[in-house]
Parts: C-alpha cells; structure tokens; sequence
C-alpha cells in the first residue's frame, strides 16, 4: 500500500507561499512553464513542446503561479496522452489540480483533476477549440527531482475500465478520508492556468488577442442549408478547411499563416470562401458556393 507523501505536501504549501512573497517583493515578477514527462528541475520547462510554430515555447510572465517539479510533470503527460486526439490547433495547453500522492519507494502515485485544450485562431480571438477535462490517476518512476510516467489511466467511464476496477483505483485515495471530488471553483481556477499559458504563447508570438470559449464565437450558417448542400458541403475535404460560420480562422501549414474565411451572401445565396497569407494579404485560393445545391461555381 502507498503511504501519503507528506515531504511533497509540505513542499508545495511553501512553494506557493514563497511565491505570494515574490509577487509583493518583486512587482508580480514570476515564471510558468510546461515540462517534458521526464524533468531534472523547474529550469527545464522550456523543453516542452508546445506550439505547432516551433515546437518549444518559453513561458516567463507574472499570469500563472509558478508550477512545483511535479505539477509541471504532471502537465506534461497530460500534453503527451492528449495530443492528436482532439480537433487540432495550434497551441496546445493544460492545467491540474493534484489531490494527493501517494508514494512506495522510487514509485510515486498522483490523482490529479486535470485540463486539456486545443487553442486557435477565430475571428482574431484565441479560442478554445477543443478539450477535456477528467479526473486521472498517473504513476510515476522517481529519481531525485525527475519524475518518468510509467502509467496514466482516466478515471471514469471513458477509460473502458469496469466500475469494479474505476473503484479499485480510486480506493487508496478514498481511504485517505480527504475531498477528492472537484468544484465549479476548481473548474475555473483549472481554466485560469491553461488560459494564462496560452496568453503567454500569444507574447510570444507577439499577438494581442481575447482567450475565450468557442461557443461565444460561433454564427453558423451550415444549420439554415437544406439536407443535400449541407452534406455536399461537409463531406468536401478542402472546404471542411473554412469555418463553417460567418468569420475567419487562421491555420498553420509548413510555418505560414493562412486566414480562412467564409461568406455567405444572402441576394445571390452564394457562399464565398477564402484563404489568405495572414503576412502578405495575399489571397491564395477562392471557392464559390451554390449554397442551394451545395455545389461548386466554377
């Protein structure tokens, strides 16, 4: 049986206070970042990649608290178990709150509620395009302050597991006696970490734009088409590219910006699409829609 692992407790709790005390001492002068699964220090954070762009992102700012070595490794397999399975953008973030550890030698135990979201460019807001959000349970192999993920199962129905099995897991953290279920306060304190990094990718972009939802954006137009257009339409590979809404997105492709947009035009009930190099204003490809057959006009 894994015994609680009180020094890490400890050490997180004063952590977090020693950070209160730099933000008053030191004009709010702090740093974030995200970590691969294998990590020496919080000094290698920047070794995560994170951003379609690059591959890596630096993260120094005065949004997000300060992660300890195991929240950033938590982050960390959080990012690798959820990439490529969600529709894709170009920034990829993630946040945790971490129950309680349970430590058996050189194998540490971790429940964590944890976040995962997909960002992207619409209508010149960074959005969130796609996510989730679980409860989880990781393991991994300790050596000093580097923590290697040897297992990470999702704790609810998705996992495929069997209630009698879900229970099992769950069973060392429920003998604890400790509130291991979660609150629409730590849903939002688990959107503001993943939103703050995904500001900091912005800077480092060097673009100014809103974080918010995906639903708050959308206006889309597909709905009002009749049967036939509307599966013409989404069944064509290259138009499933635009959004489906009047307004733009942008896309990553071999490290150029391209703006899709769509336009429908109510006199001559044509849908206009368009793609546009986001540095130059060159437009690169037209597509014009019959938006009563679903058909294009050549």
């Amino acid at each position: 049986m894994y015994h609680i692992k009180i020094n890490s407790i400890i050490i997180s709790i004063l952590c977090c206070l020693a950070f209160a005390g730099c933000r008053i001492n030191a004009a709010n002068n702090s740093s974030s970042g995200l970590v691969s699964q294998e990590i020496s220090s919080p000094m290698s954070a920047e070794s995560e990649a994170v951003s379609l762009l690059d591959g890596q992102l630096d993260k120094e700012g005065d949004i997000s608290p300060e992660k300890t070595p195991l929240e950033q490794a938590v982050i960390s397999a959080v990012l690798e178990q959820n990439r490529g399975k969600y529709l894709p953008g170009e920034y990829q973030g993630a946040g945790c709150k971490i129950f309680e550890t349970f430590e058996d030698g050189d194998k540490l135990a971790v429940y964590a509620l944890i976040e995962y979201i997909e960002y992207g460019f619409m209508d010149g807001c960074f959005v969130n395009v796609s996510g989730t959000r679980s409860r989880v349970l990781l393991d991994f192999q300790t050596e000093q302050e580097s923590y290697t993920l040897t297992g990470y199962t999702v704790l609810d129905s998705s996992s495929g597991l069997s209630d009698m099995d879900l229970e099992a897991l769950m069973a060392p953290l429920k003998e604890t006696g400790k509130d291991y279920f979660y609150t629409d306060d730590d849903f939002h304190k688990l959107r503001e970490q993943v939103n703050a990094d995904a500001k900091e990718y912005l800077k480092s972009i060097g673009r100014e734009a809103e974080v918010i939802d995906r639903a708050s954006r959308e206006n889309g137009f597909l709905s009002l088409l009749n049967g036939d257009a509307y599966h013409m339409l989404v069944k064509d590979s290259e138009i499933s590219c635009y959004p489906d809404w009047e307004g733009t997105l942008e896309r990553l492709e071999d490290g150029v910006r391209y703006i899709y947009q769509a336009h429908f035009d109510d006199a001559s009930n044509k849908i206009e699409y368009t793609k546009k190099n986001y540095d130059t204003g060159e437009t690169v490809k037209e597509i014009t829609v019959d938006a009563a057959t679903g058909k294009r006009i050549l």
